[in-house]
């Protein structure tokens, strides 16, 4: 498709105009991949995070319960 525009382009001497039409049409694409990708990444990204968040506080936690524990 984008060969047979800039041969539309350059036979009608209009290539400027119809290169602005393709960079626009491909920069809508990019954007519209990256919001899916951001979209399928941050759960999964706030997963871990509360995952990492979890486990240091089960590595401060658990070491004070088996202090208490052996006091009494």
């Amino acid at each position: 498709m984008l060969a047979s525009m800039v041969n539309v382009g350059e036979k009608t001497g209009k290539l400027d105009p119809i290169l602005i039409e393709i960079a626009s049409f491909y920069e809508e694409e990019v954007d519209n991949e990256l919001k899916s990708l951001v979209s399928f990444i941050e759960p999964v990204l706030l997963l871990v995070m509360g995952l990492v968040v979890a486990g240091i506080a089960f590595a401060i936690i658990m070491p004070i319960y088996q202090l208490i524990g052996t006091v009494r």
